[in-house]
This record gives structure tokens, sequence and C-alpha cells, in this order.
């Protein structure tokens, strides 16, 4: 039991402090070496991990929105008495959020490993063609 609660912390934290942040300098700057030719990956950390604070705080300023009303009374998920900054609805959100994140990434092509998956999830970076597209094309 002791060990799930070490794999909830690491996971909240992994949400919480990197994800969203990571996946939206991805989607930002899908190129690699865009931010810096020798240090690319140690910008993409930091600026991945001041961005998700950045989201974060912007998550719980929505959910803390007292105009939002009550969230629904659902047994073991919410309490009907309190607004929606509930670990359920940060959760789903902070989720949600970086789910959307991932998907501009890859719309913008960041991840060019997705074509070892499928080859119609392959996208290149603007500028780039990579060796699936070529074939298609």
């Amino acid at each position: 039991m002791e060990e799930i609660n070490y794999l909830r912390v690491i996971a909240g934290l992994l949400l919480v402090l990197f994800l969203p942040g990571y996946t939206l300098i991805q989607a930002m700057f899908p190129r690699r070496g865009e931010l810096d030719e020798e240090f690319d990956t140690l910008y993409r950390v930091t600026l991945g991990m001041a961005m998700s604070i950045c989201v974060v705080i912007l998550i719980g300023f929505v959910l803390g929105n007292p105009s939002l009303g009550n969230a629904p009374d659902w047994k073991g998920i919410s309490d009907g008495d309190k607004g929606y900054f509930q670990t359920f609805f940060v959760t789903i959100s902070l989720l949600l959020t970086t789910l959307l994140f991932f998907i501009a990434g890859w719309y913008r092509g960041a991840y060019p490993w997705m074509a070892n998956i499928h080859p119609s999830l392959a996208r290149a970076p603007p500028g780039l063609r990579i060796e699936s597209e070529l074939a298609v094309a």
C-alpha cells in the first residue's frame, strides 16, 4: 500500500511540475536546436518546469473562481458544497491541458518518434521532411 502512495506522489509531481509545461514548450518550439544549439534539452526541461508552474497557477485561478458555482455532488469524487478547486477537477484539468498541448506539439511536428507507432502519425517540424512523409507524397 505504501508503494502506491509513492507512485501517486511521483505521478502528481510530474503532472504538476513538468508535463504541462514541457508539452507546451514542445508545441511552441517543435524543432531540435531551436532554443539553443548546445543546451537545447536543458532549456526545454527548465522552461518546461517554469511553464508548468504558470499553467498550474492559471488552472488554479480558473477552478477557484467563485462565479463557476459549486461542483456537482458525486459520491467519492467531489463534495457538492465546495467549488471546483478539488483534487479530481484539478487532476482532470491538468491532464486535459497536457493532452491539448501534446496534440498541438504533435501537429507542429515536435514528436517525430510517433511515426514508429504508425506511419500516419508522422509529422515533421515546419521546414523539414521525414522519410515517411516523402514516401506518401
